[in-house]
């Protein structure tokens, strides 16, 4: 599958999706911060495309159906712990842009784990790192016990980092439509002397021209590499804007 980005479109993409200020770390990667809760577009520190879920622990841990998975949640037991659903009333996006130098290598983790409520195969999402000519990205899928996911990566200079919900529009009926994939504890570190070329898992990004294994609503990732290209045209703009100064 190939997508071409026109410049108008970029522009008019990246206003939806640009983060201010980049910082190398990953700020609110624990979602404890500010939010609007659930099927929310505010999530302090991202930009949020659709909308998502942000869910106090304690609260959801007395729900029968989810204590076993939440007990189990690393940083369950701390005071304000929240975790992020990437699906609210619809599948959602969140993007942040980290302030990452040319050449240095970074190590990307996170927890992972499906809502309770998902149905078979519902709860996949893709994580995606993009710079000014490349990047990496990777689908996952969650599953009943939380995960640990790890991406080390040498950008050329900032990052977008994204995580985006691939639960199809016609997920099962359940007590929570469209449940999806739950995250938590998102972290970026630099990390010297590792080769991405000996990388598994991660799948790189060619202009975003790459063939991509099938994933539930195509159309709904081709929006996501769209806003994600859009991201990079902005960044190198300001880039050549200030060299210009």
């Amino acid at each position: 599958m190939s997508f071409k980005v026109s410049v108008l479109a970029a522009a008019a993409t990246a206003a939806a999706f640009f983060v201010g200020p980049a910082q190398a770390q990953v700020v609110n990667g624990n979602f404890d911060g500010p939010s609007g809760g659930m099927a929310t577009t505010y999530v302090s520190g991202w930009n949020v495309g659709g909308n998502v879920d942000v869910k106090p622990t304690a609260t959801w841990a007395s729900n029968a159906a989810w204590s076993a998975l939440l007990a189990a949640k690393p940083g369950s037991g701390v005071a304000g712990d929240q975790f992020l659903d990437l699906s609210g009333n619809t599948p959602g996006m969140i993007t942040q842009q980290l302030g990452t130098t040319a050449g240095t290598t970074y190590h990307l983790s996170f927890d992972y784990a499906a809502n309770v409520w998902s149905g078979p195969n519902t709860a996949s999402f893709v994580v995606s790192l993009y710079w000014g000519s490349g990047g990496v990205h990777q689908v996952l899928n969650g599953g009943s016990t939380w995960n640990t996911g790890h991406i080390d990566f040498t950008p050329e200079g900032q990052t977008t980092l994204a995580f985006m919900s691939l639960t199809p529009q016609d997920a099962p009926d359940s007590p929570e439509k469209r449940s999806g994939a739950l995250l938590d504890n998102v972290v970026v570190n630099p990390l010297g002397g590792v080769n991405i070329a000996a990388l598994n898992g991660p799948v790189p990004l060619n202009g975003f021209n790459d063939p991509v294994a099938a994933v539930p609503e195509p159309e709904t990732y081709a929006m996501m590499l769209l806003g994600l290209a859009a991201v990079g045209f902005v960044t190198r703009r300001r880039q050549q804007a200030q060299k210009n100064a």
